[in-house]
């Protein structure tokens, strides 16, 4: 290390190594983080996290005693680990080698490794390039993490289980990184869309116009939470689907987001009728499968056995609220919405 402003001007620290854990808004990330620090590495050497946005659910479980004091006892055995030392006697890593079949699969991610980046460029590049070494060092914390754990280990030879791990970790890293650098590019309509996808995704994955009104803000225009919804849905992001609500006999639509990678699906089904079943209608006109009146079978719908039971209230309900939607409501009911 070259100092410029001290008698000394050079310190050499042998193994020298920082690691650092930090959180930031995204917004001022967005900042700060330049085309200099792009250009200069020091991008490409960060990993993001950026978890999806969850609601905030209250739990009476704790951690028990016995999961304190099993990792307790992890992070003691990891200090107590011990490395090699050199000739001085001072210490120094120690090589932790890979089994056979840890082997094969390393070389395999590296192959393959290669051949992905030479379709990469720019940022996308330089953050690809440092994973092939993010993906031996995840491996080498996973092998050691289950030493100290109490597993029974080769403590000098990483198996093919660590080497996945560590696979599987950087390639999370690679998406998370993905959707940090998008982020960066957005422009301000970009940033509004994801936000409310954002809102959308916490509050569920459902929403009506209603409640994006009463939780943002940005909405209470009249007209406008329905109009951005309807945006969402013109782009493929979700579908507008009349649902039947707990205790209620009228039907209501609300937006359902559509799965995809940023936005994966909730476990809980959405739309039920009284038997447990789901329906639901898709009201974008002019889509795949779209009979020219706004219907759109959707595949994989419900056969007659898993309608609604017979409900005329709930049937005149559900075509006066189609009509909010466009829908011509002399039009008989398809199979799904019936």
């Amino acid at each position: 290390m070259d100092r410029k402003t001290t008698e000394r001007k050079t310190i050499y620290v042998p193994q020298a190594a920082v690691s650092v854990c930090g959180g930031v808004q995204p917004s001022i990330l967005r900042r700060i983080l330049s085309a200099e620090y792009f250009d200069c590495g020091l991008a490409a050497r960060l990993l993001f996290a950026m978890p999806d946005p969850r609601p905030a659910r209250w739990s009476k479980r704790e951690i028990s005693d016995a999961t304190l004091n099993a990792i307790d006892s992890m992070y003691g055995n990891l200090f107590a680990l011990k490395g090699a030392t050199d000739v001085d006697g001072d210490p120094m890593p120690a090589d932790v080698a890979l089994a056979d079949d840890a082997q094969e699969r390393f070389i395999q991610y590296v192959n393959e490794h290669a051949e992905k980046a030479v379709a990469l460029h720019g940022a996308d590049a330089a953050a690809w390039s440092k994973l092939k070494g993010y993906a031996a060092w995840f491996a080498l914390i996973h092998h050691l993490v289950r030493q100290a754990g109490g597993e029974d280990v080769d403590p000098w030879n990483a198996d093919l289980a660590s080497v996945e791990a560590g696979i599987g970790l950087a390639d999370w890293f690679w998406a998370e990184c993905q959707r940090v650098y998008r982020s960066f590019s957005e422009s301000a309509e970009d940033r509004e869309r994801r936000e409310l996808l954002d809102l959308i995704y916490k509050l569920g994955g459902q929403v009506t116009p209603r409640q994006i009104r009463d939780v943002s803000r940005w909405y209470r225009e009249p007209g406008t939470a329905d109009a951005a919804l309807e945006g969402l849905v013109s782009e493929g992001m979700g579908a507008w689907q009349v649902v039947r609500q707990d205790g209620k006999k009228r039907p209501t639509t609300a937006f359902v987001l559509a799965d995809s990678p940023d936005y994966p699906a909730r476990s809980a089904p959405i739309n039920q009728n009284s038997n447990g079943k789901s329906h639901c209608v898709d009201r974008t006109a002019g889509g795949p499968g779209d009979n020219g009146n706004g219907h759109r079978q959707q595949a994989g719908a419900q056969d007659s056995g898993d309608r609604p039971p017979n409900d005329p209230e709930w049937a005149a309900a559900l075509v006066k609220e189609t009509e909010k939607r466009g829908q011509d409501a002399s039009d008989p009911l398809t199979a799904d919405e019936q």
